[in-house]
């Protein structure tokens, strides 16, 4: 017989160790972001590529609203959840920049790139401070650009790193962007598995029915 596994914490696990968790969650990713900023940062100093201030402000974003996020009414805590949400999280902070001319050129790749961060900082604002690491339920979101797909946030990274992949070529970022962004795509299926307890959820899925790309998948 299969075993169930709550998503939801007890009281006391969340009275004990819900502060630290939330404490140490935060740290760890503000110290990798930081290590990022040192890397991705100084490439831009040194060489103006605007792909590299693209990626720098999709992923800061991250930081501040993981920071100031409320705090969830449901949360999974199974260990699938968790491995895909940190390789979703941290792949893209481990990307770095390469000397020398990309398959495409930083405009092309900065127009792009543009698209992709006009869409997570859409899809930042349409949530606020509803914004998680772990799948959980802050409140079920159905405005600004939720009204088209169910997870904008997601599909703006997508668009983000495939231009910063094509300007700066290497097998180390092809292996942690594409592990990364297949982890993104996984996260979706926890989310919703997550979401769909609220029955609020449940009907917003029926009238929005694109999970990425609107009217494709």
């Amino acid at each position: 017989m299969a075993t169930a596994y709550p998503l939801v914490a007890p009281r006391s696990r969340i009275s004990t160790l819900g502060s630290l968790s939330e404490f140490g969650a935060r740290l760890s990713i503000g110290a990798l972001f930081m290590v990022f900023a040192w890397h991705v940062g100084g490439d831009f100093i040194r060489t103006g590529r605007p792909t590299d201030l693209l990626l720098l402000v999709c992923e800061g974003l991250v930081v501040v609203l993981t920071c100031f996020r409320r705090r969830a009414l449901t949360v999974d805590h199974r260990m699938g959840a968790r491995v895909v949400t940190i390789s979703s999280m941290l792949a893209p902070l481990l990307a770095r920049p390469i000397v020398g001319a990309g398959w495409i050129s930083e405009t092309t790749a900065a127009s792009v790139g543009a698209i992709g961060l006009l869409i997570v900082i859409g899809g930042k604002i349409s949530i606020g401070y509803s914004f998680g690491l772990l799948p959980a339920n802050r409140g079920v979101i159905d405005r600004g650009l939720y009204r088209f797909v169910r997870h904008p946030i997601y599909l703006g990274y997508l668009i983000t790193h495939i231009p910063f992949l094509l300007a700066h070529p290497s097998r180390w970022n092809l292996l942690i962007l594409i592990s990364g962004d297949f982890a993104l795509i996984v996260r979706t299926y926890y989310e919703e598995h997550t979401l769909l307890l609220d029955p609020h959820y449940a009907r917003y899925r029926k009238i929005v029915r694109s999970r990425l790309v609107p009217g494709v998948y």
